[in-house]
């Protein structure tokens, strides 16, 4: 899904976000962000961790990254 891929890439820059700072750099609001985070994490690709108020999330399957390239590759040529 293109939400999931956007959301991973977001990842790979940043060390961990919270969903509010996930919508506000996508656009997009809340329960449908927090759906697709709720699925990535239950899939094992995202990590969560609760500072405060806030769950932070980021990228625990690092090979997510390669196939994301590899799809990145395939849609140039």
């Amino acid at each position: 899904h293109p939400m999931r891929i956007s959301i991973v890439s977001l990842l790979v820059g940043h060390e961990k976000l919270c969903v509010n700072d996930i919508c506000e750099m996508l656009g997009s609001e809340q329960s449908l962000t927090s759906h697709h985070l709720s699925n990535m994490k239950l899939s094992g690709i995202l990590g969560s961790l609760r500072e405060g108020k806030n769950i932070f999330y980021y990228l625990k399957l690092k090979e997510v990254i390669t196939v994301i390239n590899c799809m990145n590759k395939c849609q140039l040529t």
